[in-house]
């Protein structure tokens, strides 16, 4: 935090001055490699907890962001009611392994009837497109790094969600 003026002089950063959270601030222009680490904490911490209000609380704050992510058409959009700055739409890959890692959280109909629609074999072609690496794996670290995020719960996950043969087509698509 590089103090009050700095915020105050920031797009991104936003103070606040009242209620419980008075002091604190929050960065806006939310990007999707931010929303794929979330998701994947979400993951790791609810499996891993067996503390039924923090679960409680993880259901509910999924729930709430898959919402409204399923709202916007996977479009992250801003305070203001726009698409962020910052890598606004969630591509397809990204949105499977998110409605993977809410169906598996929550067990929503309503997530699993999202999910369902980007296992239709129609869809392949863009989860298939959205998966490669345009530079080598060796120089687009980040990339990769986040690409592996999302491909790990796909994988780790779709062994219990996916029909084999959905399964078989996620793994060759991480492979190649």
């Amino acid at each position: 935090y590089g103090g009050d003026d700095w915020c105050e002089n920031s797009d991104r950063c936003h103070p606040v001055d009242t209620g419980d959270y008075a002091g604190d601030f929050w960065m806006g222009e939310t990007s999707r490699d931010q929303y794929t680490g979330w998701f994947h904490g979400m993951a790791v911490a609810f499996d891993l907890i067996d503390d039924e209000p923090t679960r409680q609380i993880i259901i509910d704050d999924v729930t709430e962001v898959l919402d409204e992510l399923i709202s916007t058409n996977f479009w992250i959009i801003d305070e203001a009611g726009w698409p962020t700055d910052a890598a606004p739409n969630v591509l397809p890959p990204m949105q499977l392994s998110w409605l993977t890692i809410g169906y598996h959280i929550t067990g929503l109909d309503r997530i699993k009837v999202e999910l369902q629609k980007r296992l239709l074999n129609s869809y392949r072609k863009d989860i298939r497109f959205n998966s490669i690496a345009f530079f080598n794996r060796y120089s687009a670290y980040y990339g990769n790094n986040l690409a592996h995020t999302n491909w790990y719960n796909l994988l780790r996950l779709g062994k219990v969600y996916f029909s084999d043969d959905d399964y078989e087509f996620m793994l060759d698509t991480f492979e190649t």
